[in-house]
């Protein structure tokens, strides 16, 4: 079923891709200022509060750190794991070190998907926000040892 929060999730995805993509011609985003301030003038005006979250999650993947309160705030969350992944990775980024005890809860999120076809490493089951954590904190300068294992 396609919920609001699912399409607001694709944004933040689709957001994400085009920041991150390794084709020059896709990151017009991140040198763009005058979309960044665009957008961020979109957020401020946003009366919805899970579309504004999202606006804030896709600044903060293209390195704005103004919000960094809220969006450990979003981290900490037990919702749709998938703007949870992507503000983890943008904290990592952006050297946001106020997260890092957030992050290292994370670490032991219950939310799992079956690995299916492409196995990685041979697991059964993935754990996508203890991965973008894990990924986050070596990021920050934080040794962490995690090892994917079941709740």
């Amino acid at each position: 079923m396609i919920t609001h929060e699912y399409r607001l999730a694709q944004f933040v995805r689709q957001f994400h891709r085009i920041v991150n993509y390794h084709d020059e011609t896709e990151k017009r985003w991140r040198n763009d200022e005058q979309a960044f301030v665009e957008l961020s003038d979109m957020m401020r005006n946003e009366e919805n509060p899970r579309a504004k979250e999202a606006m804030m999650i896709a600044l903060a993947c293209c390195g704005d750190r103004t919000h960094e309160t809220e969006l450990i705030e979003i981290v900490q969350r037990k919702d749709d794991p998938t703007p949870r992944g992507f503000t983890i990775e943008a904290l990592g980024n952006n050297g946001c070190r106020a997260a890092i005890p957030v992050l290292l809860k994370q670490l032991e999120d219950p939310y799992e998907v079956p690995a299916g076809c492409l196995r990685i490493h041979g697991e059964e089951t993935e754990f996508p926000v203890r991965d973008y954590s894990a990924r986050a904190l070596r990021r920050l300068g934080v040794t962490v040892e995690y090892v994917k294992r079941g709740p």
